[in-house]
């Protein structure tokens, strides 16, 4: 089944919207999924409580009440709650659209092939005719973007399944203390600590190097738990600054009255309680690297003395009358999402643009399934190296997969735990270990997991599709959807759409799924026998 085009119509003419509705919705009705808005309120009406694809726009909205270029008004408010809608204007006024005006359309995105005049001398059945052709094009330029799209990602789960399955069948049966010196050199950097060989983390570690060697600040972005101290201490490792210190706080542990004394460091009597001078953070980094986790922690007024250091390395101790300077490179991290904390007031923009300088951007662990296995031998061969007491060297294949299909919502820490759980629950070290006894470490409590299909056609856990590709990996969302297709019979309709999907319209469901690639059609195509 194909993705019909979400389309609002908005008009001030009574005639004009039933000739959309007739000479256009109506021969498109495959294609189209119409709404219309006869004025500004009836269009933030709609803004408020659906989505869109296309949206067309009269100009004038005098004829209820509006204003001559409410139109303009309609297209701008449309460009911010749908991006990527396409825009079209349709108005007998063309001739009063100025210089500015235009500029403000091209700035919109909208395009000479979008703007259709209705003047008098004009046949009105050749606009309608007109704006029949643009909307298949629309529609027909969708469809070969959804498919190459679902292609590209087909092709991506393709090889990320091989790498998987390849890595699998080469670990299986084989000493970890044995293979995880090489599986630790696959990095490619000068520093072993980070194991991977998917190409999201080779392209956050060729950042990593080009950063370390420029001595570059560099803000780390990541879910927590995917290892962005191991990132910042690898960069440490391998800058010129490696003879250095390197620093880390936690903003997050701190209290914001103690961050500036903490920072900055104080002299004796600054505040109360302050019996003696005390050298701050920054200054224990002179030559080296300060790391500052959770940065989207610190408080307003800090942020402006932290902008201030940062601009020339210049800072002054609470109670101090004099600057002093250091030679420090500033690493940021934080799992939040910084530029919504400027939008809502809680972070400064110039802070993070010149925290910005670099990002490095760690993958969460279920979009990189196929490190997980090498992940897994290694912390297991760190275990017997540290505690040097007999224990189980080696994995069987099944018990790598089963590693390998959970979500690991917190990320490789929560993988190391479960590694060191497995490791000091068994005592054999003649056999192999295999999927049952990893089953029983897992974070769930033993046993199968129950799958997130299963969560989320129960009621369990109700998480839109986006985000449940943001928290579980495109792999498990598609998963998701081939589940509900075969289990509803079909996509859900509005009502099983917000139950279980987070509040989802049918519609957006649907086009989310297509562009993967999904239809109730191919699913039930290529599903097992």
């Amino acid at each position: 089944m194909s993705s019909r085009l979400r389309v609002l119509y908005c008009d001030d003419s009574g005639g004009a919207l039933r000739g959309f509705q007739q000479e256009v919705a109506a021969p498109l009705e495959d294609i189209l999924e119409p709404a219309t808005a006869s004025s500004l309120e009836g269009f933030e009406a709609l803004a408020n409580n659906d989505s869109f694809d296309v949206v067309i726009s009269d100009l004038n909205f005098e004829h209820v009440g509006g204003g001559p270029k409410d139109g303009l008004l309609i297209l701008r408010s449309a460009r911010s709650h749908w991006p990527e809608a396409e825009l079209l204007l349709v108005t007998a006024f063309t001739g009063s659209l100025g210089v500015e005006e235009g500029l403000e359309l091209a700035a919109q995105g909208l395009s000479a092939e979008n703007l259709f005049s209705k003047t008098e001398g004009d046949d009105p059945a050749q606009v309608w005719s007109r704006l029949r052709e643009r909307l298949r094009g629309i529609w027909q330029s969708r469809q070969t973007m959804g498919n190459k799209i679902a292609s590209l990602e087909q092709e991506g789960f393709f090889h990320r399944t091989r790498a998987l399955e390849e890595t699998i069948e080469e670990l299986a049966d084989k000493d970890v203390e044995e293979m995880a010196p090489a599986l630790r050199a696959r990095s490619q950097t000068c520093f072993q600590g980070i194991v991977g060989q998917s190409f999201r983390v080779h392209e956050v570690l060729k950042k990593l190097e080009r950063a370390a060697r420029r001595q570059s600040d560099v803000l780390i972005l990541g879910e927590t738990g995917t290892g962005k101290e191991l990132l910042a201490r690898g960069l440490h490792a391998c800058s010129p600054r490696a003879d250095g210190p390197f620093v880390k706080t936690d903003i997050a542990a701190l209290s914001r009255e103690l961050i500036p004394a903490e920072l900055f460091g104080h002299e004796k009597g600054a505040f109360t309680g302050a019996q003696g001078a005390r050298r701050g953070l920054i200054a224990e980094a002179d030559g080296g690297i300060l790391f500052l986790d959770e940065i989207g922690n610190l408080g307003g007024d800090v942020q402006s003395g932290l902008l201030r250091f940062l601009e020339d390395r210049c800072y002054r101790p609470l109670g101090a009358s004099k600057d002093r300077q250091v030679d420090v490179v500033v690493l940021a991290a934080t799992n939040q999402d910084l530029e919504q904390a400027v939008k809502d007031g809680n972070f400064r923009g110039d802070l993070l643009e010149r925290l910005h300088v670099v990002e490095l951007s760690l993958p969460p662990l279920h979009d990189r399934r196929e490190d997980i296995p090498l992940l897994a031998v290694c912390f297991l061969a760190d275990l017997r190296k540290r505690f040097q007491v007999p224990g189980f060297s080696r994995f069987e294949a099944g018990a790598l997969e089963a590693l390998a299909r959970h979500p690991w919502p917190r990320n490789v820490r929560q993988l190391r735990n479960t590694i060191e759980r497995l490791f000091s629950e068994l005592e054999d070290d003649t056999d192999p270990i295999t999927a049952a006894q990893v089953q029983r470490a897992l974070p769930d409590g033993g046993g199968l997991q129950k799958s997130l299909s299963r969560r989320v056609l129960d009621g369990e856990e109700s998480l839109t599709l986006a985000q449940l590709s943001k928290r579980y990996g495109e792999d498990a969302v598609r998963e998701v959807i081939r589940d509900a297709f075969l289990e509803l019979r079909g996509p859900p309709d509005d009502e099983l759409a917000a139950k279980l999907f987070g509040d989802m319209k049918a519609n957006t469901w649907r086009q989310f799924a297509f562009k993967r690639g999904l239809t109730y059609k191919s699913v039930l195509r290529d599903r097992p026998e």
